[in-house]
C-alpha cells in the first residue's frame, strides 16, 4: 500500500513550506520542508484522521517516523510551534490538533532531602531537565486557541475536497468585506497546490490558474484564480456540464457557461467572486 498526502504550511498570511505524510506498507513517516527564515528547534502536533495525535520535535532532521499509519480517507492537520510555544505554521485541518500537548512538559521540581552533619534536614529543589520524546496525546473535547491566528474560529472560506459543489457554494457567503482575498489566501493556496490542474480552462481564460477538486467517485468541481498584471482580481468556482443543459439548481441563477474547444458543447458552469471584497459577480 502506498499513500502520499501533502499539506501546505502557512503562517496565516504566506505559504512557508509543506509537509508530506507517506505510508509504504505498514511503515509511515513525515517529511517537513520549510523556508530558511524558520530556523532552530520546532515542535509539531500532527493529527491523522481519528488516530492518536503525534507530537514530534524538529531538530536538524527533515524526515521522521510515525507510530500510526494514515488511511486513504484520513484528513491531516498540523500545527508547528517554536521553543517559546508560539505558532509559526499550520496546515490542513489545524483545528483538530490539540496544541496544549505539543510542547514537552518539564518535570516538576524534585525536593531533595539533604542531611547535615548536625542531623538537621534541609529540603533542596533540584530541577529536572525536560525529556523530549514522540508521544501520543489524549484529545480534549474543547480547546481554545492561544494564538491570534485562530482567536475567532470561523467557517472555511473556500471549498474543500470533502465537500460537494453545493457545500462549496456556501463559501461565497463567508468572510466578505475589505481584504477578502488576504483573509482566505492561505487556505486557497493549499487547494491550488494539492489538486490536479485544469489546463483546458487555463488555455481559454488568460492569466488564470485552475484545479479540479475531486470529492466523490470521480465527481469534481473546479476552483480558479484570475489575475491581472500579477494581482489576483477574481476567484472562480464551477462544475462541468454541457451547453443547453441546466446547471445544478443551487447555481442556476449565478452561473455563466464557458465552452471548451472540443466541438461537442462540453464546458463548465462558472461563478466568480471579487477578490477584493468577496462579492459575487455573474460574469467578468
Amino acid at each position: 500500500m502506498l499513500i502520499k498526502k501533502t499539506i501546505v504550511l502557512s503562517n496565516g498570511i504566506d505559504v512557508v513550506g509543506h509537509a508530506t505524510v507517506i505510508r509504504i506498507g505498514n511503515a509511515s513517516g513525515i517529511k517537513i520542508t520549510m523556508d530558511t527564515a524558520n530556523k532552530g528547534m520546532f515542535y509539531i502536533g500532527l493529527k491523522i484522521g481519528n488516530k492518536p495525535q503525534q507530537n514530534l520535535v524538529i531538530e536538524g532532521k527533515k524526515e521522521y517516523e510515525l507510530s500510526v499509519n494514515p488511511e486513504h480517507g484520513d484528513a491531516l492537520g498540523i500545527v508547528i510551534l517554536n521553543e517559546k510555544g508560539e505558532v509559526i505554521a499550520t496546515g490542513g485541518r489545524k483545528e483538530s490538533v490539540n496544541r496544549t500537548t505539543i510542547l514537552p512538559r518539564k518535570a516538576e521540581p524534585v525536593e531533595e532531602v539533604v542531611i547535615e552533619d548536625d542531623n538537621s534536614v534541609i529540603l533542596k529543589n533540584e530541577d529536572t531537565k525536560p525529556a523530549i520524546e514522540v508521544s501520543e496525546t489524549i484529545e480534549s473535547e474543547e480547546y481554545v486557541a492561544e494564538d491570534k491566528m485562530d482567536e475567532e474560529p470561523r467557517e472555511e472560506a473556500v471549498c474543500t475536497p470533502e465537500n460537494n459543489f453545493g457545500d462549496c457554494l456556501k463559501a461565497f457567503s463567508y468572510n466578505r468585506g475589505e481584504h477578502f482575498y488576504q483573509s482566505i489566501r492561505a487556505r486557497l493556496e493549499e487547494i491550488m497546490t494539492i489538486n490536479p490542474r485544469e489546463e483546458k480552462l487555463e488555455a481559454l481564460i488568460p492569466d488564470s490558474k485552475w484545479v479540479k477538486v475531486y470529492y466523490d467517485k470521480g465527481e469534481y468541481y473546479v476552483v480558479g484564480v484570475l489575475s491581472e498584471d500579477g494581482v489576483v482580481k477574481f476567484l472562480a468556482y464551477g462544475v462541468p456540464g454541457f451547453k443547453g443543459v441546466k446547471p445544478p439548481k443551487e447555481a442556476e441563477e449565478l452561473c455563466d457557461f464557458v465552452t471548451l474547444s472540443n466541438g461537442i458543447g462540453e464546458g463548465y458552469w462558472l461563478m466568480f467572486q471579487n477578490a477584493q471584497n468577496g462579492e459575487i459577480v455573474k460574469s467578468i
